[in-house]
């Protein structure tokens, strides 16, 4: 199909399936790139080596500078929906967290499935949240094809879910969301509601190569850039700082700091009350002068007045009201700051709060502190889990790790390395 036509009736199926007049518009803008580019776009075919080079003339510069800022990632989903379009003749709304509601049918299966998860499974909540997403898009799926029967899903239909989202999600989400389903079609077929016929057939879904451990680390002069950047004569900076102070310093996940309440921190024996977003539990660690001076900071000079427990506040879209901070505004503040520093960013880096705590993990690798202990610290309910971050080579974790002992020595290390020498001489007598 010709670049013109496959656009003219891409733009027809996106008004078709309801999408936003704000996602059509932005995806038009690399439409429109796209055809100014092709010499004769109703000649021009579209193909895998017509992107490379029309990537390589419009995008090349600036992915080279950040290829996580939203230029990049917009034209990404341009691309992904005329691959769609030309695949599957039509584009498919994604709904990820959408209202859209599925048939009684649909919605009576999923519930009790989501219910299985939780009473017998017993799965964590934010496990299950992330099940429900990807069941109920892949039930979207089934409805589009007009498949109103479960026990009628065949491979085909798996198939065709695999070639939807393989054009519009990152390998890693591809490889979790295919398991998220492959789970469920065991359960169904526990449930006698299908045949297990249709796992003998399963596609094969690679698993992502990352280079994960190593590419999630950032370095201890790339997490001083970071913290040295942050704007402290604001809010929303006072907020930031702290929050990346507690992601480096104690390994949080980002959900368990945005949910910090006031009544977890004890300020006379400098410990923090941490319940852990997965496993429920509960651990108490010691924060240190550095962080908690910059909690203080934002909670007397940042925060707004609110009756809310909450530490972390935010506001709430237009309105007057502050809720608790959510972690999508977490790592996107996070991100714009990395974006901000100048930081070269590998295209497969994560840049958000998950990629602190495993800088975290790593230092205390590189103080061989034993596997359990971390296990404990990160709030894992084993060291099976924890055990992934001892696949990266040590021998280039001490290469990339900081020498803790020998900022000890320098008078002139900064007050933001302080925490690390304080936090391993700490561990160090656990």
């Amino acid at each position: 199909m010709n670049v013109k036509e496959l656009i003219i009736k891409t733009r027809i199926s996106l008004k078709k399936q309801g999408y936003h007049k704000g996602r059509i518009w932005d995806v038009n803008r690399t439409f429109k790139k796209l055809l100014a580019y092709c010499t004769d776009p109703e000649q021009t075919e579209f193909n895998e080596e017509l992107i490379k080079n029309f990537y390589k003339t419009n995008y090349q510069e600036i992915e080279d500078r950040n290829p996580h800022c939203e230029e990049i990632l917009s034209s990404q989903r341009a691309i992904q929906l005329l691959k769609e379009f030309l695949l599957t003749g039509s584009v498919i709304k994604k709904n990820y967290n959408s209202n859209n509601q599925l048939s009684t049918y649909y919605s009576s299966i999923l519930d009790e499935y989501i219910e299985n998860c939780h009473t017998i499974q017993l799965l964590a909540s934010v496990t299950v949240t992330a099940k429900y997403s990807a069941i109920k898009n892949f039930m979207e799926c089934l409805e589009n094809k007009q498949i109103h029967d479960i026990s009628k899903i065949t491979i085909n239909e798996i198939e065709d879910y695999l070639l939807y989202i393989s054009h519009r999600q990152a390998p890693s989400s591809i490889y979790t969301n295919m398991g998220r389903v492959k789970n469920f079609i065991k359960y169904l077929i526990k449930m006698e509601r299908i045949s297990p016929i249709i796992l003998l057939n399963w596609p094969r879904v690679k698993t992502p190569i990352k280079n994960a451990n190593l590419i999630e680390i950032f370095t201890p002069e790339i997490l001083k850039v970071i913290l040295s950047s942050i704007d402290r004569a604001n809010p929303c900076g006072k907020r930031l700082y702290a929050m990346v102070l507690l992601s480096i310093t104690t390994g949080m996940r980002s959900g368990e700091i945005c949910n910090m309440e006031f009544e977890d921190i004890d300020w006379r024996e400098s410990s923090l009350v941490i319940t852990h977003e997965k496993s429920k539990k509960k651990s108490i660690i010691k924060i240190q002068p550095s962080v908690g001076n910059a909690i203080i900071d934002y909670i007397a000079n940042g925060r707004p007045k609110s009756n809310k427990p909450f530490i972390f506040l935010q506001k709430e879209n237009s309105s007057s009201n502050f809720i608790k901070m959510k972690t999508s505004t977490y790592t996107k503040h996070l991100s714009r700051q990395i974006e901000l520093c100048g930081i070269k960013i590998d295209k497969y880096q994560s840049t958000g709060c998950h990629a602190l705590r495993h800088s975290f993990a790593t230092m205390l690798l590189k103080e061989n502190i034993e596997l359990p202990i971390i296990s404990k610290i990160l709030g894992h309910s084993n060291t099976t889990t924890t055990a992934m971050y001892t696949k990266i080579d040590i021998e280039h974790l001490r290469e990339c790790a900081l020498d803790v002992t020998s900022m000890i020595n320098k008078e002139e290390a900064g007050y933001e390395w302080w925490f690390f020498a304080y936090l391993s001489l700490f561990l160090q007598h656990l």
